[in-house]
């Protein structure tokens, strides 16, 4: 939906050491050979909660949710 491959590799705003690859075109992640949505991965990391996914992983220097935004999506 953003444009971006399946197989690129996502890195999580609250820590650059973990990285995250792409699975589909939506939000599927997987992540220590588990597959995850980027919401529940967030959650997970943080100890639990509520979160927009893309507000937590960049590509290319850009969070998803401002990919989003700019692709007007």
């Amino acid at each position: 939906m953003l444009g971006i491959p399946v197989g690129t590799q996502l890195i999580y705003t609250g820590d650059s050491n973990i990285k995250v690859k792409t699975v589909d075109n939506a939000s599927t992640v997987e992540y220590n050979g588990k597959l995850y949505k980027l919401s529940a991965l967030v959650s997970e990391l943080k100890g639990g909660g509520a979160y927009q996914g893309g507000c937590f992983f960049t590509y290319q220097g850009e969070t998803l949710v401002n990919i989003r935004k700019r692709l007007g999506l």
